[in-house]
């Protein structure tokens, strides 16, 4: 099984730095802003892979109690002190510690390209889903114009990850949407939603269409899919 937390104390340990502030807000068109706007106020929220807490920390007025999941113990400690009920937990190693139909809203944001067995994963979430609750999940998108650039005509293949860290980021899977909505409805989850990331300065005059085909599959570097537990 892996045990990444090296990787990723040492990636946190260079974010939280200083102490900085990583954020003063959902910048445009990131996959913050987009999850947001899909997200429902309800009773519990889960953010798996949480990391400081920053956008569970976002979203904690929508709902009465907030948890967080992470495999860094650095980011953990930080998501607690914002009031995240937060937990240090390897996805590759261990189970959700929340009993059955807990939540009504889970997000994942850009955390099943890390993971050896996204299907497991994906399976937990909707297992600590209750009956009508939504999961939110975004990734890099490998179909992204870029990548394709790159991989047919420069002969790299593509790297989909910020982080400097390790052999890019972490990231092990790379994923088109329809392979993301399969896991998901593979899981019992009925898919509601699918768009686009747009997070080009460039590209914004395309956000609006962010949900239509050709623009989520080929002009966005990443996209979001929701599904609704039956």
């Amino acid at each position: 099984m892996l045990d990444n937390r090296a990787l990723y104390h040492q990636i946190w340990q260079r974010k939280l730095q200083g102490g900085k502030k990583r954020f003063s807000g959902l910048n445009a068109g990131s996959r913050y802003e987009v999850a947001a706007r899909l997200v429902k106020d309800g009773n519990r929220l889960l953010d798996l892979g949480c990391g400081d807490g920053f956008f569970a920390n976002y979203l904690a007025p929508r709902f009465h109690q907030v948890y967080g999941v992470d495999i860094s113990g650095l980011a953990v400690k930080v998501a607690c002190k914002l009031g995240i009920k937060a937990y240090q937990i390897n996805f590759d190693q261990q189970s959700l510690p929340f009993e059955d139909a807990y939540f009504n809203t889970v997000t994942c944001l850009d955390v099943i390209e890390h993971i050896a067995d996204p299907p497991h994963l994906i399976g937990e979430a909707a297992r600590v889903l209750a009956p009508h609750g939504q999961l939110i999940v975004s990734t890099p998108n490998i179909r992204y114009v870029k990548h394709i650039y790159r991989l047919l005509l420069k002969g790299h293949f593509p790297r989909t990850s910020g982080d400097r860290e390790g052999y890019d980021g972490g990231h092990i899977h790379y994923f088109t949407s329809r392979d993301v909505e399969l896991i998901l409805s593979k899981a019992g989850l009925n898919i509601i939603t699918r768009c686009g990331i747009v997070s080009s300065h460039y590209l914004r005059f395309i956000r609006p269409l962010a949900s239509k085909l050709l623009v989520r599959e080929f002009l966005s570097a990443g996209f979001v899919v929701e599904g609704r537990k039956v």
